[in-house]
């Protein structure tokens, strides 16, 4: 029940999950909670168990965490994090307004990393529902106040691509993708845009 005992349980659960045994982390995060009910670190722990739960499809007991955290520790930097992994769930089922409401409010208050994804993936919820010039508005945001977050930068300007794609402006989507290839000239990133610039 020590700080060392929750570190290294947490450490453990980085092993299981390194190994894809993600069942036996999210089990050993959730046997500590029970144990250290009104730990600071609980939030933490809440939240380590529910991305384990994600990786093992345990879809259900993953949003509950994250509700636990959201509900009960708001304000922690965990509730935030919880909203965003959440407002993923809402996405990947469709439920587009919870989603939107929970990626909104964090891109909005935040102005670091967490803000950046949730900001970015806000942007997807939009593009999802056909709310093209929505979606356009809330990715430029990205572009424009998370530039220093790499990841999310690029990942909206291919969504901003894939945007003017739909809106059937060539032009603006090629654009878009050059960009992406300038600033990653090998790797994931580049890969993806010169498909998207092949399809054009």
């Amino acid at each position: 029940k020590s700080e060392t005992g929750i570190s290294s349980t947490i450490e453990l659960a980085d092993i299981y999950a390194g190994n894809k045994q993600y069942s036996a982390a999210s089990n050993i995060l959730k046997e500590m909670i029970g144990s250290v009910p009104t730990s600071d670190r609980v939030p933490e722990l809440l939240f380590l168990q529910g991305v384990n739960q994600v990786k093992d499809n345990q879809i259900d007991g993953a949003a509950a965490a994250f509700d636990q955290i959201i509900n009960y520790y708001e304000g922690s930097v965990f509730a935030a994090k919880a909203k965003v992994e959440l407002g993923k769930l809402e996405l990947q089922k469709k439920n587009y307004d919870k989603a939107q409401a929970l990626l909104k409010e964090v891109g909005e208050k935040r102005l670091d990393n967490i803000g950046a994804e949730a900001q970015y993936y806000y942007g997807v919820v939009l593009y999802n529902q056909n709310k093209i010039e929505d979606a356009i508005s809330a990715l430029v945001r990205v572009r424009s106040v998370f530039v220093a977050y790499d990841e999310w930068h690029t990942k909206s300007l291919l969504m901003l691509g894939d945007c003017y794609v739909k809106m059937n402006d060539k032009k603006q989507a090629r654009a878009m993708y050059r960009t992406v290839l300038s600033m990653h000239p090998s790797g994931e990133f580049s890969i993806e845009a010169k498909k998207k610039m092949n399809q054009l």
